[in-house]
């Protein structure tokens, strides 16, 4: 994994924090190394900052009752974290941080185009407008990325790489197969 942890002091933090929740969410940080490693991470943090985050840890009753090989699509664990959600699913946070180093560059982009691909499986299942919830978010972390301090260089590197991804998603999406059927 791309994250790091105490696993001693995220065991006892989540157990602490799941006494009385099924989902159990952990702040995350996201770094970068190479400008577009720091640009991606800005994007992340700044979604975690406006959408709340999302649990890293569920109850393993709720995931097997949910179905493990139920289609998820872009931004699965958001994706699983909403769905469970809708199921009446309580979530709480824990005290523990996880420090997350962004990928490089190229594989963010092939990861892009496989959640695009993925998302005509979650239009079947989900409906659009779970995509619309996505863009509406896109909107708000690029204007939330517009209005702060972060160096000018890297606030339009970030928007731009994630334009770039979104274009990506957008290819997979017509070039999966359901559109060749």
């Amino acid at each position: 994994s791309n994250s790091s942890a105490a696993s001693d002091v995220y065991k006892r933090q989540c157990i602490k924090a799941g006494k009385n929740v099924d989902m159990v969410k952990i702040p995350e940080v996201f770094l970068g190394i190479t400008f577009w490693e720091k640009c991606s991470a800005i994007w992340k943090d700044m979604v975690e900052k406006i959408d709340g985050g999302i649990p890293r840890f569920y109850k393993r009753r709720d995931v097997l009752s949910f179905g493990l090989f139920q289609p998820l699509s872009l931004w699965e664990d958001l994706d699983l974290y909403q769905r469970l959600r809708e199921r009446g699913r309580k979530d709480g946070w824990c005290k523990a941080r996880i420090v997350h180093v962004e990928p490089y560059t190229n594989s963010q982009i092939l990861k892009a185009f496989t959640y695009g691909s993925s998302l005509s499986s979650s239009i079947k299942v989900r409906g659009a407008s779970t995509l619309l919830d996505k863009l509406v978010l896109s909107i708000r972390v690029s204007a939330a990325i517009l209005r702060s301090r972060i160096d000018l260089r890297l606030k339009l590197g970030s928007l731009f790489f994630a334009f770039i991804k979104g274009l990506v998603h957008i290819l997979g999406l017509f070039l999966s197969p359901f559109k060749r059927k």
